[in-house]
């Protein structure tokens, strides 16, 4: 009976570690590209940089450095969202309704002001 607690309560906690992981994953990823795009720009001495727009990281008008950089960014900034959607599914998988409304709630949050800021 004990062996079965312990089984219960443990899959929680891998899940819920999965979602930690998956921060600590994307502020590593975000800050490598940051950083990467940094050096970049730093070695060929481009100290400035100009304006730039999300969907600027795919345009190979800008330099490289300036786009990982971009990048990097977008990664930091798409990181809690992510977040939220993780933890939405294991809510979700834990029948905790209240949860999954605050989540549900906080995604349409977020989609509503990515619609009405151009994205």
């Amino acid at each position: 009976m004990d062996t079965e607690r312990h089984i219960a309560t443990e899959a929680p906690r891998r899940e819920r570690r999965s979602v930690q992981l998956l921060l600590r994953g994307g502020l590593a990823l975000s800050g490598s590209l940051m950083t990467a795009g940094f050096l970049l720009q730093f070695a060929h001495g481009a100290l400035r940089s100009q304006g730039f727009a999300p969907r600027d990281v795919l345009s190979a008008t800008f330099p490289l450095g300036e786009r990982l950089m971009g990048a990097g960014i977008l990664v930091l900034a798409a990181t809690p969202a992510v977040r939220v959607l993780a933890l939405l599914l294991l809510w979700t998988h834990e029948r905790d309704l209240r949860f999954v409304a605050v989540a549900l709630a906080v995604i349409a949050t977020l989609a509503t002001a990515i619609a009405l800021g151009g994205g």
